[in-house]
């Protein structure tokens, strides 16, 4: 990030936020909102195909305050980590929750890679920059990865992925440390391996997953329409499922810099000045995070959060 905010224009960059179209500020928010509605809906389908049973409201909240607590963890995991305590403490499956996640992320990853793919073959066909060697790598990257998940889908779900861990767990188990968490990680095996048995579930959940990443084009797109910039919305299309999958690695702070970075690559690519890909970036984080803060309230109105304080504070250390 600190190497964006000296190549770009700052003083340009702030100018623009004068400029805002705020009734497209409105449609963005409203698209975070039924984004997290979707991602919400598409995670309780994954726990009842468990046997989890949670509302559909209760599902919400947890979503809300794991994307708000989410904000100062790494991205993905510590919001995981959140919703695995959150919703435990309405039952004793925490196996069956932690199974429900590792699925979600692993197909929602293995979508986002198809789609990002999809979007590096039309960034290379269509539009012609210098730095197109890099998504070439990128692209092998990625086709190589989506034939390894493919491969370890099919595995995962095999006999002989029962017998190897089986086989592991009992060769680790002679390890004390390993051995008081053997009985864990089996119970989170048998919960993942229910998935096999359920066809439908697995499937209306990649389509709503499909579903969501259209919701967040939709309020990346409404928050560069209000800055008044025009940019062709298949192009957006094509960059946004990318720039997402970079942003949802845990490797920064709700993916802080990755996501400003990534605006000011692929605007300038198409020739629009580095300090708008900045600013959209910006104000497309800012729309995330205010559009989350219904979280807070949820947290605050929740009586377990000291609990979730507490989880928290051993994720940090």
């Amino acid at each position: 990030m600190v190497g964006v905010v000296y190549s770009v224009n700052i003083e340009e960059a702030i100018n623009l936020y004068g400029l805002v179209d705020f009734k497209y500020i409105i449609a963005a928010f409203l698209a975070v909102t039924l984004n997290r509605f979707i991602m919400a809906y598409k995670w309780n389908i994954l726990l009842k195909a468990n046997d989890v049973h949670i509302s559909f409201s209760r599902a919400v909240k947890i979503y809300y305050i794991s994307s708000v607590i989410g904000i100062l963890l790494p991205a993905t995991i510590g919001g995981d980590i959140v919703r695995v305590f959150y919703a435990a403490k309405s039952n004793n499956k925490k196996s069956k929750i932690m199974a429900s996640i590792i699925v979600e992320r692993l197909l929602g990853f293995f979508i986002l890679f198809i789609i990002s793919f999809m979007g590096i073959l039309y960034f290379l066909a269509f539009v012609h920059i210098d730095l197109s060697i890099n998504l070439i790598n990128l692209s092998v990257v990625l086709f190589t990865v989506i034939l390894f998940t493919t491969g370890f889908f099919i595995f995962s779900f095999s006999r002989y992925f029962v017998r190897i861990t089986d086989f592991f767990l009992n060769l680790f188990s002679r390890v004390k440390f390993i051995k008081k968490c053997s009985p864990g990680l089996l119970k989170i095996r048998n919960a993942y391996l229910v998935y096999r048995n359920k066809p439908k579930s697995v499937i209306k959940f990649s389509l709503l997953t499909i579903l969501e990443i259209a919701t967040v084009i939709l309020w990346c797109y409404f928050s560069i329409e209000a800055l008044n910039t025009d940019i062709s919305f298949i192009y957006l299309t094509a960059i946004i499922p990318l720039i997402q999958l970079l942003v949802r690695l845990p490797i920064s702070l709700d993916g802080f810099g990755i996501n400003e970075a990534s605006y000011v690559y692929f605007l300038s690519a198409i020739g629009l000045p580095s300090f708008l890909g900045l600013s959209v970036g910006l104000l497309i984080h800012f729309i995330t995070i205010v559009g989350i803060m219904p979280g807070l309230y949820f947290y605050f109105k929740d009586n377990v959060r000291s609990e979730i304080s507490k989880e928290v504070q051993l994720v940090n250390k």
